[in-house]
């Protein structure tokens, strides 16, 4: 199958999702080596060292380029400055996973962080569905034993319906195995997520990093608890 990026660039990318705003928990700091590139390369980058989830919308990063990142930052720290003159934002869902949107007007993106709005997330209509989306595609690759422990970073692109349902996934970063990389499209192609919002731009974008093996087992686990009377 011959894959490509075209028609990608202007969507939404999710990389690697629930409750907006408050940072991680553990915001450790750690070695940062991101140089100065297109902010969609230095973002999928930042995914990688971090082990972070990072949703936005193609059309924000493109033709932007990032500044570099070097030495021991926390990943909210790191991610801040890659964002800087960008005037662009990042909002958490998750203790791992944030969403990037652009500054709202009067706003200064390089200043500290202050307390988000009480309604944000109603001025963010995506934040449920991205949540809703990064859990049930999570849950249907660790499903599979072959795809769970694949070990490497997966690129996707996805077409949703208006009734929540995945019509065409494509693998774009080949695993190298043509059986895994059909595995990985079948799996995601099952997939059934929330209604997707009426101005979400598609297709999708979405990098899923290489921990999905730990994620699993993690979610597993849970499960397990959850189980036990």
């Amino acid at each position: 199958m011959t894959r490509s990026a075209a028609g990608l660039v202007a969507c939404v990318a999710l990389l690697g999702a629930g409750t907006p705003a408050a940072p991680a928990a553990d915001d450790q700091a750690a070695p940062i080596d991101i140089p100065s590139q297109a902010l969609t390369g230095a973002l999928e980058r930042f995914s990688v060292l971090t082990g972070w989830q990072v949703a936005y919308r193609g059309t924000l990063a493109a033709d932007q380029q990032s500044v570099a990142v070097q030495g021991e930052r926390s990943p909210d720290a790191a991610l801040q400055r890659l964002l800087t003159g960008a005037h662009l934002v990042a909002h958490h869902l998750g203790p791992d996973s944030v969403v990037i949107e652009r500054a709202p007007a009067g706003i200064d993106p390089d200043a500290p962080p202050a307390p988000e709005p009480q309604d944000e997330a109603a001025a963010l209509p995506f934040y449920p569905f991205y949540g809703a989306l990064q859990s049930r595609l999570t849950q249907a690759l660790c499903a599979d034993a072959r795809v769970r422990g694949a070990g490497r970073q997966l690129t996707l692109g996805l077409r949703i319906t208006p009734a929540g349902a995945v019509s065409r996934a494509l693998l774009l970063s080949s695993t190298g195995d043509p059986r895994l990389d059909a595995a990985i499209e079948r799996d995601a192609g099952q997939v059934v997520t929330a209604p997707p919002p009426g101005e979400l731009t598609q297709p999708i974008l979405i990098v899923i990093s290489a921990g999905l093996k730990e994620e699993c087992a993690r979610r597993a686990a849970e499960s397990q608890r959850r189980e036990r009377p």
